[in-house]
């Protein structure tokens, strides 16, 4: 980035794509890695969260409903 006086300013890789970016255009192969999720606090903590609070739509398909129909 270039700062308020024209001096230019860098900043380090933070997420670490700037060899992969620079392979890729390059023509070199750049392997895809599928990040993992470990779903399982969220799909817990969402169904304690149903079972403290008995308001709105279950399931998708009450929701979905609720937003057709009077």
């Amino acid at each position: 980035m270039v700062d308020y006086e024209g001096n230019l300013r860098t900043f380090r890789d933070l997420y670490g794509l700037d060899t992969r970016v620079g392979s890729a255009l390059f023509g070199r192969k750049v392997n895809f890695e599928s990040p993992r999720y470990d779903d399982e606090p969220v799909a817990s903590r969402a169904s304690d969260m149903r079972q403290q609070q008995s308001f709105g739509p279950s399931t998708l398909a009450e929701a979905i409903s609720s937003i057709f129909s009077p």
